[in-house]
């Protein structure tokens, strides 16, 4: 267990990053800067989008990658999304991807 001062300290840090995480507009939808990558854990293909967009005219194909870096993390008519290095939008539904911070 941690000490109360560990509690502290921990909540201080998530407190901190907070305050510190870069917030840009991508297509007009607030996203924050992140650092990381997704590792597909849905036993299929997931839809690529080409705007952060849960319409249809939005997607672009769908693959079955393995991991994807990604760069923004925002939320699209309340649900996650993530944005990829190579420029594509990806759904952040923990039953299809699971972040991994660097």
């Amino acid at each position: 267990l941690l000490s109360r001062r560990q509690r502290q300290m921990c909540i201080r840090d998530r407190i901190k990053a907070a305050e510190e995480a870069v917030t840009e507009n991508i297509d007009g939808v607030p996203a924050v800067r992140i650092k990381g990558k997704i590792r597909r854990v849905f036993n299929g293909s997931i839809r690529i989008r080409k705007a952060p967009s849960w319409s249809n005219d939005a997607v672009r194909g769908a693959a079955a990658f393995t991991e994807k870096i990604v760069t923004h993390v925002m939320e699209v008519d309340g649900k996650p999304m993530y944005k990829t290095l190579d420029g594509y939008f990806i759904s952040g539904d923990p039953k299809l991807v699971e972040y991994i911070e660097e």
